[in-house]
């Protein structure tokens, strides 16, 4: 008996063992780097971008120093942020730092994702951001020269238009929805032009392919929330339901030519259900010449 139980037992902790270390590194919440190149014959040499998405105003350091020292090393030519870089519910404080810290640095672009308009202070939140020196894009194209012409096309959520605040509080700009801003951006493109757009929903492809954007940039699916490597891009994202299609990472839209790349996020402490085997993503691109 006693030896049928000790048996029990080694089998018990054997299991618990690995049970133990399937799970522990699932719980890493470290920040992790991600990289991706696109390739473009409209420019005559590399630009670096940085992809900053859905912070829900975690904390990361001192003074959001953690992000600033990563943006630092990776010296972009621009730093793009695909919105919920505020929180309905989280403080403001780390957000503020670290535009603080690179505002003014950096060539830094802006859309309001959904978390900014459930605030019912989406205005406020522009105005921080742009006193900080980041351009906050509301239907609307801001363009750079980085060995050719890269035009930053730039929506807020859909949900601006369901909120208190209106798309016009947000930065003065337009006031049509989601689809009207997409459509005239679309129709402003210039061919010879590197065309980006920064949203922050990924699931909305069917306004996305066609629409003669060469790149688009998002996030908001927070990597699916759990994952488990090779076998499941993610359980779960909002706007997107179960096992998401656009969960984060690198996808050829139905045009066969638009590329998507979608950040996994920064959330931390903000999500009630933690992040598994999906950590935390710094995201960078470089787009470089054929």
């Amino acid at each position: 008996m006693k030896k049928d139980l000790s048996k029990m037992n080694k089998k018990l902790l054997a299991a618990a063992a690995i049970a133990a270390a399937a799970v522990i590194p699932g719980l890493d919440q470290r920040l992790a780097v991600r990289r991706y190149t696109i390739k473009t014959h409209k420019l005559k040499r590399c630009a670096r971008l940085v992809l900053l998405s859905d912070l829900h105003g975690c904390r990361y350091g001192r003074k959001s120093e953690t992000l600033t020292n990563f943006v630092k090393l990776a010296s972009p030519d621009a730093v793009l942020m695909a919105g919920d870089m505020f929180d309905d519910r989280m403080p403001e404080k780390n957000t503020l730092s670290l535009f603080d810290a690179i505002g003014e640095k950096y060539r830094c672009f802006y859309v309001m994702g959904n978390h900014e308009i459930w605030s019912n202070k989406s205005a406020e939140m522009a105005a921080k951001a742009s006193s900080r020196g980041i351009t906050v894009l509301n239907g609307e194209k801001k363009s750079f020269n980085c060995g050719g012409i890269i035009d930053v096309c730039g929506v807020t959520d859909p949900y601006a238009s369901m909120y208190k605040e209106t798309l016009s509080d947000i930065t003065g700009g337009g006031s049509k929805g989601t689809p009207e801003q997409i459509g005239e951006l679309s129709s402003s493109l210039v061919p010879e032009h590197f065309n980006l757009l920064l949203t922050h929903r990924p699931e909305l492809v069917h306004l996305y392919s066609g629409a003669g954007f060469d790149l688009v940039t998002a996030g908001h699916a927070h990597g699916g929330q759990w994952r488990i490597p090779l076998l499941v891009n993610g359980f779960y994202a909002p706007g997107q339901g179960s096992f998401p299609a656009y969960a984060g990472g690198k996808y050829t839209l139905d045009d066969g030519t638009t590329r998507m790349i979608v950040s996994r996020g920064l959330a931390r402490e903000s999500t009630p259900i933690p992040r598994f085997y999906n950590r935390p993503e710094f995201v960078m691109i470089e787009i470089t010449p054929l």
